[in-house]
């Protein structure tokens, strides 16, 4: 077994993973994820990530632009929650980040982004934690003392109720997972650290409504579209 795969197993076995309402994953299983996976352009990394079945890419490309700017990111740590493929912390270390925490329920994807991580070279600077079905909110494999200077999410927001692990990755008829980063937000953030998030239209007026009971403020950085209609890059930080 090469060094990739023995650290994903390590990633996994050391993890909450045996805790999530999946099975665990084996040595053949990720060898044939790996053997099956499909090559995906980055044009923020210049070059083909692999992505697993099971995982999303995610079409959240005004945040992708923004961390691909090494001015944003240079020397500041980040937590990617939601991480699918590793993207984000991806282009955010290629840039300069000195550290990423990525996190995410479906231990599909936190295989696929320990990967990514080890062909990048980013092994040492990109912590990737799976969080609990158990368990679930934005932080609770982070300890109350981590603090980032980056908090960032292109959060599910899909109306229809989640039926598989995949599903998760893009629905959240609730709103529940983007409103626990929101209460928890202040609390893990550096004295001048924010957040930027990839919000539809629903998402941005919780975000809005949230703001004024928990001392926020919201700032919508761009509006744009895509298949799924107004999108917004929005960064929230304290008052």
């Amino acid at each position: 077994m090469n060094a990739v795969l023995r650290s994903v197993l390590a990633c996994l076995s050391v993890s909450a993973c045996a805790h999530i309402e999946q099975p665990a994953l084996s040595v053949s299983e990720i060898q044939v994820l790996v053997k099956n996976s499909k090559q995906h352009y980055v044009e923020e990394l210049s070059r083909e990530i692999v992505v697993f079945d099971n995982v999303a890419v995610g079409l959240g490309l005004p945040l992708r632009n923004y961390l691909n700017v090494e001015q944003t990111v240079k020397g500041k740590a980040i937590l990617d929650l939601g991480a699918g493929v590793g993207v984000l912390s991806l282009i955010a270390l290629k840039n300069g980040a000195a550290s990423s925490v990525a996190t995410d329920i479906n231990q599909y994807v936190i295989a696929n982004a320990v990967y990514n991580a080890e062909q990048l070279g980013f092994k040492d600077k990109m912590d990737v934690r799976p969080v609990s079905m158990n368990a679930q909110g934005a932080y609770t494999v982070i300890n109350n003392n981590e603090r980032f200077d980056l908090i960032v999410s292109n959060p599910p927001q899909g109306r229809d109720q989640p039926k598989d692990i995949y599903d998760y990755s893009h629905s959240d008829p609730s709103l529940a997972f983007f409103r626990s980063i929101l209460e928890g937000l202040d609390k893990h953030l550096t004295h001048e650290g924010k957040g930027i998030f990839a919000l539809y239209y629903r998402s941005l007026t919780l975000a809005q409504q949230m703001a004024v009971r928990h001392g926020l403020l919201v700032t919508i950085l761009l509006k744009t579209k895509n298949k799924n209609g107004d999108y917004y890059l929005v960064e929230i930080k304290r008052l």
